[in-house]
């Protein structure tokens, strides 16, 4: 309930400056911005351990993470039209894709890796201070949401370096280091 539409309607923007809004609506829209860039990165190392034909369970919690970070973006959004502005993104954000040159295990490698372990799990750390910090309800419980997710997709990222794991071979363990 915390984050339906009717608790961004419900946003009173008038208890804020003019700055306040400005710096806030600017934050949204970079965070936006961050979470468009993981929807897309771990959409295509979806369609890759597809492609592998990774076991169901792993493609299960990987759509999981694809649609957390669609949710990400629209809540987001919903924070940045909150704050008053227009929910046009208008930049783009700098896409991280995998290196076609290297081998489908070693993408996914890669992505997991950098993105999921090391990326996510540096994410829950500062989402949670920035939530600690939020003085505003509905801020707080959208970085809620965020912390929440974003600490499943890191130990997705461990799980799934620990199936591949025993099937390393030394070029791919090099990638990782």
């Amino acid at each position: 309930d915390d984050l339906h539409l009717k608790a961004f309607k419900a946003f009173d923007p008038t208890q804020y400056t003019s700055r306040e809004l400005a710096r806030g609506r600017r934050a949204w829209e970079l965070r936006t911005l961050d979470e468009y860039r993981s929807q897309v990165a771990f959409t295509e190392m979806l369609s890759e351990m597809t492609e592998l034909g990774l076991p169901f369970d792993i493609l299960g919690a990987g759509i999981r993470i694809v649609r957390d970070e669609a949710r990400h973006v629209e809540l987001c959004r919903r924070m940045v039209i909150a704050l008053g502005g227009d929910g046009v993104i208008d930049k783009t954000p700098t896409f991280v894709r995998s290196n076609k040159k290297l081998t489908i295990r070693e993408r996914i490698l890669r992505c997991a890796m950098g993105s999921l372990c090391i990326g996510e799990t540096i994410s829950v750390r500062l989402l949670a201070a920035v939530r600690d910090q939020a003085q505003d309800p509905l801020a707080r419980s959208v970085l809620q949401q965020l912390v929440e997710d974003e600490s499943v997709h890191s130990r997705f990222g461990w799980r799934l370096l620990e199936h591949l794991a025993p099937t390393l071979t030394p070029k791919e363990y090099k990638t990782l280091n």
